[in-house]
């Protein structure tokens, strides 16, 4: 799966980034805006409640899969103001502090 190195957006428009699952291995993804948060918003979702409203999850809410299965990993990303930002996406072990880098994404952002 070829991942895009850069995106353009403009405000409020959601991009909907989609990265391979390695659920299977134990490793999960993560994130970290490393430049200019004020420009994108970040969300992972849950590919089965795909929604355009980028609400949290519910505290608690469990997700219920087939043993052994590995589903893709879903971020919509949204553009709030205009600028630019840098989204770096990590590769972690569950139960660990260690991250492996994995894909960085620049994002541009017009009014």
């Amino acid at each position: 799966m070829k991942l895009p190195k850069k995106i353009d957006l403009i405000i409020d428009e959601t991009y909907t980034l989609t990265l391979p699952g390695w659920g299977t291995t134990g490793i999960f993804r993560t994130y970290e805006v490393i430049q200019t948060s004020q420009v994108v918003d970040v969300l992972p979702v849950d590919r089965e409640d795909d929604d355009e409203d980028l609400e949290e999850p519910k505290p608690g809410e469990i997700r219920m899969m087939i043993t052994g299965a590995s589903k893709d990993e879903v971020f919509k990303i949204r553009g709030l103001k205009p600028g630019h930002s840098m989204i770096q996406f990590f590769q972690q072990h569950a139960g660990s502090s260690e991250r492996q880098k994995e894909h960085l994404l620049e994002v541009n952002v017009k009014g």
